[in-house]
């Protein structure tokens, strides 16, 4: 899996500070313009806007295809069991809190 290496973004919703991001899909590809990204800790949908990720808005979820929608809400369910049952720890705990 390639992973592409950003400089530092924190994630609108958790604080969780990234500095890369992977396709689920395609080992090659890298990041581009609108393409959607999920926060590793908390499950919060970004999107890529020239040089940066922010919070995607209310009509660009709606825009989601049925596929990205799936991938999304599983991704979130996983993330909330993870942390209900303290199998997934929190990232941001783990870094000494909020970015």
């Amino acid at each position: 899996m390639k992973t592409t290496r950003y400089p530092p973004w924190m994630c609108w919703s958790c604080g969780y500070v990234a500095d890369a991001a992977s396709s689920a899909r395609d080992e090659r590809a890298v990041p581009k313009q609108g393409d959607l990204s999920i926060c590793l800790n908390c499950g919060a949908a970004q999107v890529r806007d020239g040089e940066r990720w922010r919070q995607m808005t209310d009509a660009e979820l709606a825009g989601l295809s049925p596929e990205e929608r799936r991938d999304l809400a599983e991704h979130q369910i996983l993330q909330a069991v993870g942390r209900a049952t303290g199998q997934i720890p929190d990232l941001v705990r783990g870094r000494g809190g909020r970015a």
